[in-house]
């Protein structure tokens, strides 16, 4: 790291690692809950603050063994097992995450897409809804 942290921006990262929500944390940390958005966005982008919370997710992560890999692992696992039990809404919550962690881009433009004549697509024609 370039230099120390402050009291605040060190309390700020112990409150990001919480829940990762950069705006709740800058509340937590002492922030304006008005400006709390901005100055948790201004936080992460502090090469000094945003190295500490690195630092801090990477320990975490090589301590519990909780990494994005294993996340998405266990969430391909939730997917495969749902298929398997025609749990079509877990499957589609499984894959949702599966698709976040590999940047889909379905996930940041929305589309409509029909099947044919204009009709739904059967992705799974045996799949029960839940």
């Amino acid at each position: 790291m370039a230099g120390k942290l402050t009291a605040k921006q060190r309390a700020f990262v112990n409150e990001y690692l919480i829940d990762c929500n950069a705006t709740k944390a800058a509340i937590r940390s002492g922030y304006s809950e008005h400006t709390a958005n901005e100055q948790g966005s201004r936080l992460l982008a502090n090469v000094k603050v945003g190295a500490a919370v690195k630092v801090a997710l990477d320990a975490r992560a090589a301590e519990t063994g909780y990494t994005a890999r294993w996340v998405l692992e266990q969430a391909a696992d939730v997917y495969n097992e749902a298929r398997t039990e025609n749990d079509r809404t877990s499957a589609l919550k499984a894959l949702d995450i599966c698709g976040k962690h590999v940047d889909v881009q379905a996930f940041k433009d929305r589309a409509e897409i029909t099947g044919k004549d204009g009709g739904p697509i059967i992705l799974w024609p045996n799949m029960k809804s839940t």
